[in-house]
């Protein structure tokens, strides 16, 4: 669904909402007024425009036929972490660890890249290995 018809149908629905980058917010239960004048933790719903892409290519990756190379999986785990969470939020695992500091590398290699971004870039490199390794 396009953010155009998402639109429509939410002012069909009398409902208000802000589009902001990749996101609409629908706001519950507030006039425009009060949502103007409302701080930021009044009850709005976060809709993410191509989040049901994203959440679509996490179901395909594990439907590959043959598992991808150690360096595409780091790929795809740093690009879904970061369109997931954000930045890097925790320490660095201990040298012994090796798969988690791998994790952790591919991870923190994403920082700076905002979310909207590291969807896009999963999405697109998800749909590369789907071409590769079929489903």
């Amino acid at each position: 669904m396009s953010s155009f018809s998402l639109c429509v149908q939410l002012s069909l629905l009398g409902l208000h909402y802000v589009l902001k980058g990749s996101c609409i917010f629908i706001f519950l239960g507030s006039s425009y007024k009060r949502r103007r004048e409302a701080s930021n933790t009044e009850a709005a719903v976060c809709v993410h425009l191509g989040s049901a892409d994203f959440n679509a290519a996490a179901e395909d990756v594990k439907k590959l036929k043959t598992r991808p190379t150690d360096e595409e999986l780091k790929e795809l785990y740093g690009l879904y972490k970061q369109a997931t969470v954000g930045d890097i939020n925790i320490e660095c695992p201990g040298m012994l660890d090796l798969k988690a500091k791998a994790k952790w590398e591919a991870w923190n290699l994403k920082k700076g890249l905002s979310k909207e971004d590291a969807m896009k870039a999963y999405i697109s490199k998800v749909k590369e290995m789907v071409e590769k390794y079929g489903i």
